[in-house]
């Protein structure tokens, strides 16, 4: 299950697909546990270097790169009417955002007597306009899909300005939320548009100058995280970004099918259930590991591994008991 995508089994997308954009996905993921490591961790104590390093070069890179390639997958989608595209996302994207609100705000109210917050079940309310945790990413990327149908008959230029005039708005204003929309909408939007073109994305992959290009777009963006620690969402740095982007596509589509890649795409196949699951088993594992030991190393060993097992964990059971799909999906009738 691709972010949005459509299924034939519990969790595997019924659309073929590209190799390069699952094991993409998949690493973009696990650049998202390894961040979100780092926060649950980062309340109690001080993650180590290495981690906070790794985390500001690729904090750039990771959600822009979810956004494209969900983008990619767009004019497919909508080749199957307005309907049917509608309903798609809504019970590919909609529902689990639903459901994984309600089960954040249990996991929360459960936690309140240890955290001290002041968590009720009342506030599953606020899913409708401030997403819970890492669910702002379902949310946001429901919001383009829903932009995508009602622009699908203009010049993909119109939303692009739209969201480049809301990002540079909301940044001079201090809207954070509208900031990062405008931002994602822009690469989400570019996803679209080289779905439509695949001749120039192909002949962007295929440039020497381009490669040359993308590796300067990289080094531009390492040389800003040393200089200026974790930087997101800022519209000064979309060049380097999509040059760093095109890089990254460039090295994925030469990496070969083999068992060494293979988890990676497993990953980005199922990528639905990895994004969901990780977070609130990072919480939890972390809580209980920081019970038995002060090591921050061994912390963050556990509570990754378990982000990452819980995420294979609930695919094999997805995949033989297909009732528990209705955590990710909403059924056919």
């Amino acid at each position: 299950m691709t972010l949005g995508g459509k299924l034939s089994s519990p969790v595997r997308a019924q659309t073929s697909r590209m190799g390069w954009m699952d094991l993409l996905r998949g690493l973009a993921i696990v650049l998202v546990v390894l961040f979100h490591a780092e926060t649950v961790i980062r309340n109690d104590t001080v993650p180590p270097g290495w981690l906070s390093l790794w985390n500001e070069i690729f904090s750039p890179l990771r959600m822009p790169a979810m956004v494209f390639l969900s983008g990619l997958l767009v004019p497919r989608s909508l080749g199957k009417g307005a309907g049917q595209y509608l309903t798609g996302k809504l019970r590919g994207v909609g529902w689990p955002y639903l459901v994984w609100s309600m089960l954040m705000v249990a996991l929360f109210v459960a936690a309140s007597p240890v955290t001290g917050d002041n968590w009720k079940p009342t506030d599953i309310v606020r899913a409708a306009y401030n997403p819970i945790e890492h669910l702002w990413f379902l949310y946001y990327l429901l919001g383009f899909y829903m932009v995508a149908l009602v622009t699908r008959k203009v010049p993909a230029w119109l939303p692009a300005s739209g969201y480049l005039v809301l990002a540079s708005a909301a940044s001079l204003a201090g809207w954070t939320d509208l900031r990062i929309f405008g931002f994602l909408g822009l690469f989400f939007t570019a996803g679209v548009w080289l779905a439509d073109h695949p001749q120039v994305l192909e002949g962007l992959l295929s440039s020497r100058v381009a490669h040359v290009a993308a590796l300067f777009g990289f080094a531009a963006v390492v040389v800003l995280a040393f200089t200026f620690g974790q930087i997101r969402y800022e519209v000064l740095t979309i060049p380097a970004i999509c040059l760093a982007l095109l890089g990254a596509i460039t090295l994925a589509r030469r990496v070969p099918p083999t068992r060494f890649s293979a988890p990676l795409r497993f990953i980005g196949e199922n990528s639905l259930v990895f994004y969901l699951m990780h977070y609130p088993v990072l919480i939890v594992s972390a809580a209980l590991a920081e019970r038995f030991t002060d090591s921050v190393a061994v912390v963050l060993a556990v509570e990754i591994a378990a982000g990452l097992a819980a995420g294979w964990a609930v695919v094999v059971v997805t995949q033989a008991v297909p009732a528990t799909n209705l955590l990710f999906r909403f059924p056919r009738r």
